[in-house]
């Protein structure tokens, strides 16, 4: 999972718990095709390991595993923003066999690109460069594109949503009346 997601989960847990919402109503979401999140996220690490056949074929797969995913929970809040962000960067990996990494875009964040089936550095071959690796996070260490912000802005507004009750909060002096 890129670092950048990884944040959004924290933060949209963080936001979920101080908006009122609990982390058991997580437990209690029941989305579909659930199991396409996880096999897209292992299978783009796994093919980032040498002497994987195929890798580029891999993780075009993972991308579509993971839109497929959305897609089929664009009515939960925030999905619809994850399944755009995860649009863009499916173009730009295809358009690139790879998502291409802006040079000074890495320098600047201090990151070493290795050329793998996930990633490298652009070329001036490289095509679609705005939907790219261009955005330098040094703090992090790490370069986003577009689409990684996207997705991790809705990443964090769907657990937000997610983790709110679903019943609507009684004044803390309120007994409900029951009829």
């Amino acid at each position: 999972m890129a670092v950048s997601t990884l944040v959004a989960v924290a933060v949209g847990i963080a936001a979920g718990v101080v908006g009122g919402g609990s982390l058991r109503n997580l437990g209690d979401v029941r989305l579909r095709w659930w199991l396409l999140l996880p096999l897209g996220i292992v299978l783009e690490r796994v093919v980032t390991a040498h002497g994987v056949p195929a890798p580029f074929a891999g993780v075009v797969l993972a991308q579509l595993y993971l839109l497929a995913f959305a897609a089929a929970n664009v009515r939960v809040r925030g999905m619809s923003l994850v399944l755009i962000g995860l649009a863009l960067n499916t173009v730009a990996i295809v358009a690139n066999h790879g998502m291409a990494v802006r040079v000074k875009a890495a320098r600047l964040a201090n990151v070493h690109v290795a050329h793998t089936a996930t990633h490298h550095l652009a070329t001036a071959h490289s095509r679609l460069m705005v939907l790219s690796d261009i955005i330098p996070v040094h703090r992090l260490h790490v370069v986003l594109s577009f689409g990684d912000l996207i997705v991790a802005v809705a990443v964090a507004d769907v657990l937000f949503g997610l983790m709110r009750s679903t019943r609507p909060a009684l004044a803390p002096n309120v007994v409900p009346v029951v009829v």
